[in-house]
């Protein structure tokens, strides 16, 4: 019974360290209306931008969208037609959570004027908790039929606006996080190989031998046994 019982308590030692962390992300919700024009610099997919209600899958930390909203709004002689507002860069930080973004309910061109002057686009958790966010319009003089949002954007990233999105950061960033959850993560399996070594030592010829058998069909090499 206690050569069972060593056995199964150092192959749940092992498994434990052999275990990764889980990737974690922000899972990021857009509601009716809001239009995705570019994702940290970048061009959505074709499918996220024809779904009805846009679910975004992002890396935790800071985060940069360009987007503008569309809506009907009521006319002169009660007549209603579809508008957009201007386009706006949105920048927030999240980390390990899901949140949704939201613009207020337009209804008329006075609501959209004091919109595009200014913008509440609102960030929440699903607890309702608010998330900040760094709003700025992405404006253009002159002639705004076939404008390159994408140029405009990085032409804007190399400014000083707080809403402005450094790849070179964000990539800074990333690999420090990465570093030190690879960091936690060796160290948590070197405290658990330094106690499976333990109770192999402890452990008599035969509780060894059949551990030996089951790293032997794991494909795992067994600690040295001094």
């Amino acid at each position: 019974m206690i050569r069972v019982i060593r056995t199964g308590l150092l192959i749940s030692i092992l498994s434990v360290a052999l275990i990764g962390q889980a990737h974690a992300a922000i899972n990021l919700s857009l509601t009716v209306g809001i239009e995705l024009l570019a994702i940290n610099g970048h061009a959505p997919s074709e499918s996220v931008v024809s779904a009805n209600k846009l679910r975004l899958k992002l890396e935790n930390g800071v985060n940069q969208l360009l987007l503008r909203y569309g809506t009907e709004i009521k006319m002169a002689g009660n007549e209603r037609e579809y508008a957009r507002s201007e386009i706006f860069v949105v920048r927030f930080e999240a980390s390990d959570s899901q949140i949704v973004l939201q613009a207020p309910s337009l209804r008329s061109q006075r609501d959209l004027k004091r919109f595009n002057r200014a913008p509440e686009w609102r960030l929440t958790t699903r607890a309702g908790e608010v998330v900040p966010v760094q709003i700025a319009s992405l404006k253009k003089e002159g002639f705004q039929l076939n404008r390159d949002y994408l140029a405009e954007l990085a032409e804007f990233n190399r400014g000083a606006s707080a809403a402005a999105y450094a790849p070179q950061a964000r990539a800074a960033e990333a690999s420090d996080a990465a570093r030190q959850a690879i960091n936690a993560d060796r160290s948590e399996s070197q405290r658990a190989l330094e106690m499976l070594t333990y109770w192999y030592q402890k452990a008599d010829q035969q509780t060894q031998r059949q551990f030996q058998r089951w790293l032997d069909r794991s494909g795992v090499r067994p600690p040295n046994n001094k």
